[in-house]
């Protein structure tokens, strides 16, 4: 039904109706195991929200799409699009690889990245669960000190976060002690 209500908006149109719809579809694939389909209409729906300036949303909708690069088995994209650290590509493998902390805060990522977005936008969930994220994604390569030190900042932001947000903000505590039980095992 979605694809078929996609049909009614032409391609190049930026509403928020239409990039509601690519978001459901891009949740439906990936709930339906087809990440690569995911991964396309996340990336729609990101050009959508950006074309409508709706920070708060493009900010969630990249960490969405880092998930995907995750699941795909590309952590370093999902890095990428959470932290976009500054630097180029080839130092960020050799940073990461040699345990080098490229990414001990906000500061060090680029403006259009995830983390930066959702930071700028004061959207203290959508910036915990980027760092969440980004945390999976450094634990899949083995870069434990830069997942170690994003789990710590998620963890002491959700101190922060404010009590209408409480029943969202239980999940991801949840789920960064759950990451950082792994991250521990897996170190050891």
């Amino acid at each position: 039904r979605w694809q078929s209500a996609l049909t009614h908006y032409p391609v190049d149109e930026n509403s928020l109706e239409r990039a509601i719809i690519l978001e459901n579809l891009a949740r439906a694939y990936q709930q339906t195991g087809e990440p690569t389909e995911a991964l396309h209409h996340w990336q729609s729906t990101t050009a959508v929200y950006t074309a409508l300036q709706d920070w708060a949303k493009v900010g969630r909708v990249l960490t969405q799409q880092a998930q995907t690069y995750r699941q795909l088995g590309q952590p370093y994209q999902a890095i990428g699009l959470l932290c976009a650290p500054i630097s180029d590509p080839v130092t960020v493998e050799v940073e990461i690889d040699t345990g080098t902390d490229i990414a001990a805060a906000d500061e060090n990522c680029l403006p259009e990245s995830a983390i930066q977005i959702t930071q700028t936008a004061e959207d203290a969930i959508a910036h915990v669960a980027a760092l969440g994220t980004l945390s999976e994604a450094y634990r899949a390569i083995k870069a434990y000190p830069q997942a170690l030190q994003s789990l710590q900042t998620a963890l002491s932001e959700t101190n922060e976060v404010s009590a209408a947000d409480d029943i969202e903000n239980s999940t991801h505590q949840a789920l960064l002690h759950n990451s950082l039980g792994n991250l521990y095992k897996e170190q050891s």
